[in-house]
């Protein structure tokens, strides 16, 4: 199956018009409203928008491979952590909606829920990689092993010089947000790691779609990367172009799942 072929099936081109709504979108509020309170609001509509669209995506793709058999449970895995990102998402998209219409928003507490439902979500995909992985033909190959190690440390290094480093350092910043702000990191490279390895020992013809969700897993490190040492700096803010990583990461995560399920329906 070649792109002109997936693009034109309903699904993976409301994903790509997706992205190519919300690139638009930030740069009109950025050209033309740039600092007004509502259009810096209104940027989670997009941004919301891209995991809605590839939750459900990835719910069809475990519907399709159903609850036994090891896609299936992989699927399962993955689809379970998409619906903690998403429920967090909605969370942060309330918070700032409640705003937009004069409240004070969440309160702290309620809104630390969204850490704790991002973290779960993670755990639940991480194990989704390390089964995907438990099943590759894992060998000794200088070649893919110093590819893995490069990938690695190209944003492990990174992220301590300019996320773990300077959170640890500061006095401005809670205990907990500090456990957050190098949590993310940290298992963004654990999930980098596992992906890597998925897109290079994974590399049959079947199993194509796994490369654009490593892709998005890339994507998601230099977003969560990003925000950090922005937020750290203290010059992050709602809006920021920052946000159109994370949102190709969503969409990527639901480009990779469903052309996985047409891949494997070519197969079947």
């Amino acid at each position: 199956m070649n792109a002109k072929e997936f693009f034109r099936d309903p699904r993976a081109a409301l994903m790509l018009a997706w992205a190519a709504f919300a690139v638009g979108f930030y740069l009109l509020v950025w050209a033309l409203w740039n600092g007004e309170e509502w259009a810096v609001n209104a940027t989670y509509i997009p941004y919301d928008g891209s995991i809605v669209i590839a939750t459900l995506v990835v719910l069809t793709v475990v519907k399709f491979y159903g609850l036994t058999g090891f896609e299936g449970r992989v699927w399962l895995i993955l689809g379970v952590g998409m619906c903690l990102w998403l429920s967090a998402e909605l969370i942060a998209g309330l918070d700032q909606l409640s705003m937009s219409l004069g409240s004070a928003g969440l309160s702290d507490e309620v809104f630390k829920i969204t850490d704790y439902l991002f973290l779960t979500g993670y755990v639940f995909v991480i194990l989704a990689f390390a089964y995907k992985a438990m099943y590759a033909k894992l060998a000794f190959e200088p070649r893919k092993v110093a590819a893995i190690v490069i990938v690695v440390l190209a944003f492990a290094v990174p992220a301590g010089l300019w996320v773990a480093g300077p959170t640890m350092a500061s006095e401005d910043i809670s205990g907990f947000d500090k456990f957050v702000n190098i949590t993310y990191v940290t298992l963004d490279i654990v999930l980098l790691g596992l992906a890597t390895i998925i897109a290079l020992y994974w590399g049959a013809q079947v199993s194509k779609g796994w490369h654009i969700i490593s892709a998005a897993i890339l994507v998601m490190t230099i977003a969560d990367i990003g925000y950090a040492a922005l937020d750290w700096q203290g010059i992050y803010f709602d809006g920021n172009f920052i946000e159109l990583a994370w949102i190709a990461s969503y969409l990527l995560f639901g480009l990779g799942a469903y052309y996985q399920m047409k891949i494997h329906k070519e197969f079947i």
